[in-house]
């Protein structure tokens, strides 16, 4: 027995900690309405399991909302910005590099090396962003060149213009296709602004949510795995009070087991079915015996009331008789008397008395000898006291360590709630008392909205200028002499000149931003698919011998576990998630925990349960079914009831005769006779005492009615007097071949038996559990669809939002300022059509030439009037190169004038 409890305690004591290390373990892992559970124990050793089921986890509301903000991303513009990254890039990581560094230490990385090889694989991003540069560079020195030549009067600063007959084509063109471009600058523009918007409206928000909804969730998946695990402690306790509740009616148990033996071969059913036949027989004559005392009453009453009857009819019939005379001498008087006097009945109080006891007796007995056999579950239960009281220590003990797990928990728990609380963002700041609160955090979102909005009006302002300035000068253009266009055109030409100012202007600026946010957000695009497919982790950390020592194990494992041995990977874990599998098969518990130890244990104890049986006993030999008091007070009760005095003659003399003549006839006889007279008056006396006859006769046949029930009730008594002696000598027989089968070896190998089976029950409950237990541990425990939730929400959050918001504003910025160089070119030649020139160009024609002698060709030469000279000239009311004013009216070169200023 002492090596049974030991090993029983060394096992108990090992699931012990088994149960309090796997849910510290667990709880390390996950931590940063259960109906009524009433299992049914079963006789074959099953459990029914179905009314226990852990609660389902509720997920924190929100993501629904959070997803709905999908629907306002701007597909298309997305779509343009990251197919231009991967137009230029290809997808994917530096894995090979990746590793090659974690294998040579990041500690000793050779940067240099490290750079040209990232370099080569970012060729298609490093290229463009290296034009970023260029253009960073050279564009002010472009500008500065520019603005020189132009002060030189050249790069189109000279103000004048040749007169072609394509001036207006060139101009109309020139125009279109500055309003082209434009507009595609002004396009680009407003797509900025969508992108402005998709990040500090849209993305913003789902950033928020992202936020609320990951703390959110973190408590509500801890809340719920709290609670699961305090409903596998209850469905425990449950388990344990059942156990408990079989152990402490073992003495019952191991006797049903044993009663089938006890009732076939050891003649117990027979032993019972004898007392019950014998009390029954006791009791039926008892019955009887009252039947029949009713009976005998009824009769006594009612033959007593006949009697008076009949003499009254007879008294009235003979005073008839004597009226009438001669003609009523045929009628007997003496037929009107009972024949057989029932008062003659014998008492039947005492015999009533008597049995009354007897059945008492017989009852008492009875209840002697089951007392007897219900005593061997009390005997069974008194043997295995010191035992089960030490199995109940080691309840105790598992219960004591599950409720110390489960407090860990709850305090684990705790810890997580606070930390949600301390890391939740008050929303306002009368709410924030000094910290930062999100109505703050909205302000600097806003700020950077205006800051983007201020970056995009310095486009609008170009976009303005170029529309502004070919409007001017598009509308109030007038064909003619260049020196003879409008100031308004002549203002238009210098609006679109002091856009090409603000081109020059921001262009370095916007690059700058462009390029920055390029290089930034292009590589962070690179990311987002191997974290969408898990593939980053594929290739990095689950590799085998990843950022641990040697060229084997798994980081995941080291890191969790601190086993690198196991191989756990996050990609298989997220998947797992992904199908809301439990944390058992997400994180691989199966490492720490093997619930064939558990079963290996249960073998165990089997075999301690086994030692058990051997030690049950069951002590047989002070049972006493049958004594010498318990003979001599059966055959008592048979023969002291006085029931064997019964004299059945005596009822059948009293009760076989006709209790009266035949009162039908006499009166007939009596209505013959009445007929017959010719004095109406004794006629007439005669038929009413012939009625009272009738009716004397019905109730005479009513008391014989009884009289033949009451024959009926003795006969049956006289029979069941038989049974009783029958049945009380089978009952002794019994008794006797009970206690003597009881008595011998076989019983008490029964009874081991009995409890062999009984134990095995108990095994086949505690495995029943276990399995019961293994499939809520493996399948049902905290399932892990919220971890792969929070991290699509996390990756969508960074990737489709934030990531893709910042793709498109460097891209529409980017789309801006690179049509910003033929803005400059188109919006400087159209300038020249808009602006009034300083005179204008008109080309002289060459003297033909004569053959003459060479002495006479400089005589005969027409001298050049200086004046004459089409830049030179002076008119007759400026100076040279003056353009010709609005008064002067150009006689000599036939010039209109200007008279209005449109």
């Amino acid at each position: 027995m002492t090596n049974m409890y030991t090993t029983t305690r060394a096992t108990t004591t090992t699931t012990s900690a088994f149960v309090f290390y796997f849910l510290l373990m667990f709880l390390s892992q996950v931590s940063p309405a259960n109906a009524q559970c009433n299992p049914v124990l079963k006789d074959d050793g099953s459990i029914n399991w179905d009314s226990c089921t852990l609660s389902p986890h509720v997920p924190a509301g929100g993501f629904q909302d959070a997803e709905d903000l999908k629907d306002d991303i701007p597909d298309g513009l997305v779509d343009m910005a990251n197919g231009f990254v991967e137009f230029i890039q290809r997808k994917g990581l530096p894995y090979e590099e990746i590793r090659k560094l974690e294998e040579d230490g990041f500690d000793n990385i050779n940067y240099q090396d490290a750079g040209q090889e990232l370099a080569v694989w970012y060729i298609g991003i490093i290229v463009c962003f290296c034009f970023g540069v260029l253009f960073i560079i050279i564009m002010p020195i472009i500008a500065l060149f520019f603005c020189c030549c132009r002060c030189c009067n050249n790069c189109g600063g000279k103000r004048i213009q040749k007169e072609t007959k394509a001036m207006g084509c060139k101009q109309v063109v020139f125009s279109l296709l500055l309003l082209c471009i434009t507009i595609v600058i002004g396009f680009g523009m407003a797509y900025s602004n969508t992108g402005n918007d998709f990040l500090t409206t849209t993305s913003w928000d789902r950033t928020k949510d992202t936020y609320d909804l990951t703390l959110n969730e973190v408590e509500a998946y801890s809340n719920t795995v709290t609670k699961q695990l305090n409903e596998i402690f209850e469905e425990y306790q449950v388990f344990d009070k059942e156990m408990r509740q079989q152990i402490d009616d073992r003495g019952n148990q191991i006797y049903k087991l044993t009663e089938p033996y006890l009732k076939e071969q050891c003649g117990l059913s027979d032993l019972y079915t004898s007392y019950e036949e014998f009390i029954n027989a006791i009791n039926a004559s008892l019955i009887t015996l009252n039947t029949m005392e009713i009976l005998q009453t009824e009769i006594s009453k009612e033959s007593a009331a006949l009697s008076r009857d009949l003499k009254d009819i007879q008294t009235a019939l003979n005073d008839v008789v004597n009226t009438c005379g001669a003609s009523c001498n045929g009628i007997d008087t003496t037929l009107l008397e009972l024949n057989t006097d029932l008062s003659q009945l014998p008492d039947l109080n005492n015999e009533i008395d008597n049995v009354t006891k007897v059945l008492e007796e017989a009852e008492k007995y009875e209840q002697e000898a089951r007392d007897t056999i219900d005593s061997i579950p009390e005997e069974i239960n008194n043997s295995t006291k010191d035992q089960v009281d030490e199995f109940y220590k080691e309840l105790d003990n598992i219960n004591d360590t599950l409720a110390e797990g489960i407090e860990e928990v709850e305090d684990v728990n705790k810890e997580v709630s606070e930390f949600v609380d301390d890391n939740k963002i008050p929303k306002t700041k009368d709410e924030a008392d000094g910290d930062i609160s999100i109505e703050e955090m909205d302000e600097y979102v806003d700020y950077v909205k205006y800051g983007f909005i201020g970056i995009t009006c310095s486009i609008l302002l170009i976009v303005m200028f170029n529309i502004g300035g070919m409007a001017m000068g598009t509308f109030t253009y007038r064909r003619g002499s260049p020196m003879d266009r409008s100031k308004c055109s002549n203002a238009g030409g210098n609006v679109l000149m002091f856009g090409v100012f603000l081109s020059f202007l921001f262009f370095w600026i916007l690059m700058f931003v462009v390029s920055v946010f390029f290089l930034i957000f292009s590589i962070s695009y690179q990311v987002c698919d191997p974290l969408q497919t898990k593939e980053l982790f594929r290739e990095t950390i689950d590799q085998p011998g990843f950022l641990v020592n040697g060229s084997e194990g798994s980081w995941v494992g080291e890191t969790l576990y601190n086993n690198k041995s196991y191989n756990v990977s996050i990609a298989d874990l997220l998947e797992s998630c992904e199908m809301n599998q439990s944390a058992y098969h997400a994180f691989q518990l199966h490492y720490l925990f093997d619930f064939n130890d558990v079963y290996k244990a249960v073998d165990d104890l089997r075999e301690e349960a086994d030692k058990l049986i051997d030690e049950v006993e069951l002590d047989t030999s002070d049972f006493e079914l049958i004594t010498e008091e318990l003979e001599d007070s059966v055959n008592k009760i048979i023969d002291d009831s006085s029931l064997n005095e019964f004299n059945i003659t005596e009822y059948q003399l009293l009760l076989n005769k006709n209790l009266t003549s035949d009162l039908e006839s006499f009166a007939k006889t009596l209505n013959n006779t009445a007929d017959n007279l010719n004095n109406a008056t004794i006629s007439n006396q005669l038929y009413s005492i012939s009625h009272d006859v009738t009716e004397a006769d019905e109730q005479a046949k009513a008391v014989e009615a009884l009289m033949n029930e009451l024959l009926e009730e003795a006969e049956t008594l006289n029979e069941e007097i038989i049974e009783i002696q029958s049945t009380g000598n089978e009952t002794l027989k019994a008794a006797t071949y009970t206690e003597s089968k009881i008595k011998e070896n076989a019983t008490q190998q029964a009874v081991k038996d009995s409890t062999s089976i009984y134990t095995d029950r108990l095994i086949k409950y505690a495995e029943s559990y276990v399995d019961h237990l293994t499939q809520e541990v493996e399948d049902d425990l905290a399932p892990c669809g919220s971890i792969s939730n929070l991290y699509n929400l996390f990756v969508d959050t960074v990737c489709d939002f934030n990531i893709d918001a910042m793709n498109t504003i460097w891209f529409t910025l980017g789309w801006s300022i690179f049509f910003f160089i033929p803005s400059i070119i188109f919006a400087v030649k159209l300038a020249k059509y808009y602006r009034i020139m300083d005179d204008e160009y008109i080309e002289v024609p060459k003297p033909k030439k004569k053959k003459k002698n060479k002495k006479n060709r400089d005589a005969e030469t027409p001298e050049e009037d200086e004046m004459d000279s089409p830049i030179l000239g002076y008119n007759d009311l400026g100076g040279a190169g003056v353009p010709p004013p609005a008064y002067n009216y150009g006689e000599h070169y036939n010039i209109t004038p200007h008279t209005d200023y449109f």
